[in-house]
C-alpha cells in the first residue's frame, strides 16, 4: 500500500503497522474484489488501488523513493497485483471493534472511496502522507471519551490515547499542545522534539533533520550536496 498522506499524529502507529503490513514488494494476495460497505478488509483493498494509482499519477520517481524506497515499476505493480489485506487489518484494527471501542461505517466508507476516485494530485500534495486526510473522513469511528480507556488514538474522541511505558492500555486525554511535555506525540501542528516537549512543526523550505519536525511530514535533500528542508511532494508539480 502507497501511504501518501497521514492523518492525526496520535494514530501514525496503527497506520504505521499496517502499511508495513502490506507494503509494497510483498506476495500478491488472492485479489478479491470485496464489498467496500461490508467489511473494513474489503475498504482497505480499494484503499490500495486509490493510493497506488494516485503515487502513479502525482509523484516523481525521486519523490517515490523519498515516501516508500520503492522504484516507478514496483508501484506499477502495487496498482496491478493488489494484496489482500484482510490479515493485517483485523490484527491491527480487529481489537479495537471487538471492544466497541471503534466502530466501521460503511456509509462513510463509501463517500470517502468516492472522494477518493475524484481526488487530484493537488489534494494529495496537501501536508502529510496518506491520501485519505484532508480527502475523505475515516470510516473508523472513535467510541471512548476523554478518560476511558483504550489501546490506540483512533479509539479516542481526542485522538489520543496515553499509555505509559510499556503498557498496552491507556487512557484517551486531549493530545498535548505547545510546550507540553511529551513521548511520542503531539497535538495537531506539534511534533514532539527531541527535549521532550511539543514544538510547531515547520513550514516547508525550513531547514530539518526528520519528516516529523515538518508540517508536510516529508524531510528532503532538495539536491547533492544540499541541506534537507522540509517539502510537499507527490502534488503533481
Amino acid at each position: 500500500m502507497i501511504i501518501l498522506r497521514s492523518g492525526h499524529r496520535a494514530v501514525r502507529a496503527a497506520s504505521a503497522a499496517l502499511a508495513a503490513a502490506v507494503a509494497l514488494g510483498g506476495p500478491a494476495g488472492c485479489g478479491q474484489e470485496e464489498d467496500p460497505a461490508g467489511t473494513l478488509g474489503g475498504f482497505y483493498w480499494w484503499v490500495q488501488q486509490h493510493e497506488c494509482r494516485l503515487a502513479l499519477e502525482c509523484c516523481t520517481e525521486l519523490e517515490l523513493g523519498e515516501i516508500t524506497g520503492d522504484s516507478m515499476a514496483q508501484v506499477r505493480d502495487c496498482a496491478e497485483n493488489l494484496q489482500d489485506v484482510s490479515v493485517p487489518v483485523e490484527m491491527t484494527y480487529g481489537p479495537s471493534l471487538d471492544r466497541g471501542w471503534a466502530v466501521f461505517d460503511s456509509a462513510v466508507a463509501l463517500a470517502c472511496l468516492d472522494a477518493l476516485q475524484a481526488a487530484t494530485c493537488e489534494q494529495v500534495g496537501l501536508p502529510g502522507r496518506h491520501a485519505r486526510s484532508g480527502v475523505c473522513e475515516d470510516p473508523l469511528i472513535p467510541q471512548q471519551g476523554p478518560g476511558d480507556p483504550c489501546r490506540l488514538g483512533l479509539e479516542c474522541t481526542t485522538g489520543y490515547c496515553e499509555r505509559g511505558p510499556g503498557a498496552t492500555e491507556g487512557l484517551c486525554v486531549p493530545p498535548p499542545g505547545e510546550g507540553e511535555a511529551c513521548r511520542n506525540d503531539c497535538a495537531e501542528g506539534y511534533y514532539c522534539a527531541s527535549d521532550g516537549t511539543c514544538v510547531a512543526v515547520l513550514a516547508d523550505g525550513a531547514s530539518c533533520w526528520s519528516d516529523l519536525e515538518c508540517g508536510s511530514l516529508t524531510c528532503v535533500q532538495p539536491a547533492v550536496g544540499a541541506a534537507t528542508v522540509c517539502a510537499t511532494i507527490c502534488d503533481g508539480l
